[in-house]
């Protein structure tokens, strides 16, 4: 392990096919220990064939692939071409605290947090297109503002007072509107 080392890269197609072999696995693994020991370690980055999830540039139906892909995925499944070498990585994820469902919670976290990032940056970019809109003189008529048969509002902009645990924080019973329509019916005057 290099001790320049600043984060790990690593590259995936749609089906993360590089998790399923014993050797990635192991670098995921001495990613995870850097990341817990290593100050201003930059941790796991996804790279894709169309840009890095992390960053916000990647594909969005080839980041919701990836994320599929890894929500099923059991690292402890991982293939290797030298059944010592699979031994070897076993006994070492073994021998550590939580063993392979750290491993895998570890792998999840991280293209959550991808996830997160990817969605930030959609977000920014559409309401970067409604802005450029608006300033060339066109005013989007509907932005499918108000809540769907589920309840929940659309949300275009990321908004700080919703929470998972309730879906009403920051929803106004005297509008009817919850923070992110409010936002936008603010920005764009509509």
């Amino acid at each position: 392990r290099s001790p320049s080392t600043q984060g790990t890269a690593m590259v995936l197609d749609p089906e993360a096919l590089p998790l399923t072999r014993a050797w990635c696995l192991f670098e995921v693994v001495q990613t995870y220990q850097l990341n817990d020991t290593k100050q201003g370690f930059a941790g796991l980055h996804f790279c894709t064939s169309t840009g890095t999830m992390h960053d916000g540039n990647a594909s969005v139906e080839v980041a919701m692939q990836i994320a599929h892909r890894l929500a099923s995925l059991r690292l402890e499944e991982a293939q290797a071409t030298n059944e010592d070498d699979k031994r070897i990585i076993w006994g070492l994820i073994e021998g550590m605290p939580g063993g392979f469902d750290s491993i895998n919670a570890f792998l999840r976290e991280n293209v959550t947090n991808a996830l997160v990032a990817m969605k930030g940056a959609v977000d920014n970019k559409f309401a970067a297109l409604f802005l450029e809109l608006e300033e060339a003189g066109g005013r989007p008529q509907t932005l499918g503002l108000g809540k769907n048969e589920s309840g929940m509002a659309p949300g275009f902009l990321v908004n700080d007072n919703f929470r998972e645990d309730d879906p009403d924080a920051g929803y106004d019973e005297d509008s009817g509107l919850d923070c992110c329509e409010i936002e936008l019916k603010q920005r764009f005057r509509i």
